[in-house]
C-alpha cells in the first residue's frame, strides 16, 4: 500500500468547501500530473482538498460515481456535485466557491435586514 502522494498539499481555509480527490489506490496518483495540478488550484483557490479511496460505503461514492479518479464537491456538510478531471475541473471549482459566495451574501443581508427589523 502507498502512503498519499498529495498530502504536503496544506490547504489555506477560507472556505467551508472540501474538494475530495476520490482514486481507487494512492499509487494511480504518483505520475497523474492532472490530479495534482486540479488539487493544488482547488487549494489555492481556498477550498480544503483531501485525497481518500473509493469506499461502497460511502452513498455519494455508490451513487455519483461513474469512473475514477473522480472529485466530490461538499459545501460544509452538503453534497453538492462529482465531476471528473476531464469535464473542466477548474471551472467546477471556481462555481462552486462563487456559489458559496453569492450565497454567503444573501445570507448575511437576510440577517442584518433581521437585525434592524426587530431593533
Amino acid at each position: 500500500m502507498f502512503e498519499n502522494p498529495l498530502k504536503e498539499f496544506r490547504p489555506k481555509i477560507t472556505y467551508p468547501i472540501k474538494i475530495y480527490c476520490i482514486v481507487k489506490d494512492y499509487s494511480d496518483l504518483i505520475n497523474n500530473y492532472t490530479v495534482k495540478e486540479i488539487k493544488e488550484y482547488a487549494t489555492k483557490s481556498g477550498a480544503i482538498c483531501i485525497t481518500r479511496l473509493f469506499d461502497t460505503s460511502i452513498s455519494e461514492d455508490r451513487h455519483f460515481i461513474e469512473h475514477l479518479p473522480a472529485f466530490h464537491a461538499h459545501s460544509g456538510k452538503k453534497y453538492i456535485r462529482t465531476f471528473y478531471p476531464n469535464t473542466r475541473p477548474l471551472q467546477h471549482i471556481d462555481e462552486i466557491i462563487q456559489e458559496y459566495k453569492d450565497t454567503s451574501k444573501k445570507v448575511g443581508f437576510v440577517k442584518w435586514l433581521k437585525k434592524i427589523v426587530h431593533l
